[in-house]
């Protein structure tokens, strides 16, 4: 995760999303790179984005899975300083990844909840 860029982590955390339900779909996977493409390139000024590269890049971390996606998130949202309107495109993002397949499970709903919060609390400083 150390060569991560922001794209990787974007790129992880729509596929977080799609995984949720254990059947990611061909729906939810082009959703994932249109959504991924827009956003990279309207943000991120990364015309050159390729889903491909970056997938392939996740795939080949070792000790990345399901499993560890909240320490993962957890880990790369602090290496990752996100402005506010990519976390609010991620947030509409992540709602259409998980509806392309045209049901809501209860996996992707608690997976949705918990990166909003994460990227939420990035925003929210100590008050003492």
């Amino acid at each position: 995760m150390n060569t991560w860029t922001e794209e990787d982590f974007i790129t992880y955390l729509y596929h977080i999303v799609a995984d949720a339900d254990l059947e990611t779909g061909v729906k939810e996977i082009a959703v994932i790179k249109h959504r991924a493409s827009t956003i990279i390139s309207k943000y991120l000024n990364n015309p050159t984005y390729s889903y491909e590269a970056s997938l392939k890049k996740i795939q080949d971390t070792e000790g990345v899975s399901l499993i560890q996606a909240e320490e993962i998130v957890k880990k790369l949202i602090l290496k990752f300083q996100l402005p506010k309107e990519v976390k609010n495109a991620i947030f509409e993002d992540i709602n259409a990844i998980a509806l392309a397949d045209e049901r809501l499970t209860v996996s992707e709903q608690e997976t949705i909840g918990f990166i909003k919060r994460t990227l939420l609390a990035t925003e929210m400083p100590l008050s003492w």
